[in-house]
């Protein structure tokens, strides 16, 4: 990664193997801004909810990305929880990023929810949403 980037796992041993390695590997994609990678990590069915309420689909959120309007610096995930789901797997947990929206530097101090879903190619993510952690922002 370049300088200023940083992905910590805050990932538990007891988080599924797959699931930490699709996970971090998002969020390399997005530190490195590598949309080849997350178009393949990226279910077809993904919602994305940012933390100010805007949802995006997996077109519309790769256009963003491709535009500059997001630039992730900084992706650090604690506090993770994850339940298997048979056919895919929801986590839980805090994250804090750095990053520029459309010109803006934030830090942004969040929970998250995030389903993968479990496919012939791998797992996908097909939702996240952010919250933020309230009185912190």
């Amino acid at each position: 990664m370049g300088e200023g980037i940083d992905v910590k796992p805050g990932f538990a041993a007891a988080v599924p193997g797959k699931l930490r390695a699709a996970a971090h590997a998002r969020q390399a994609a997005l530190l490195a801004l590598d949309l080849a990678a997350l178009e393949r990590l990226l279910d077809d069915t993904l919602r994305y909810t940012h933390s100010n309420g805007v949802c995006e689909n997996k077109q519309t959120y790769l256009s963003a990305l491709r535009a500059g309007a997001y630039r992730y610096h900084i992706i650090d995930e604690s506090e993770v929880e994850v339940c298997d789901l048979g056919g895919g797997l929801w986590c839980c947990g805090r994250v804090l990023m750095h990053v520029t929206v459309r010109g803006v530097e934030r830090r942004l101090d969040n929970r998250f929810v995030a389903v993968w879903r479990r496919t012939p190619e791998g797992l996908r993510l097909a939702a996240y949403c952010a919250t933020p952690v309230p009185g912190v922002q």
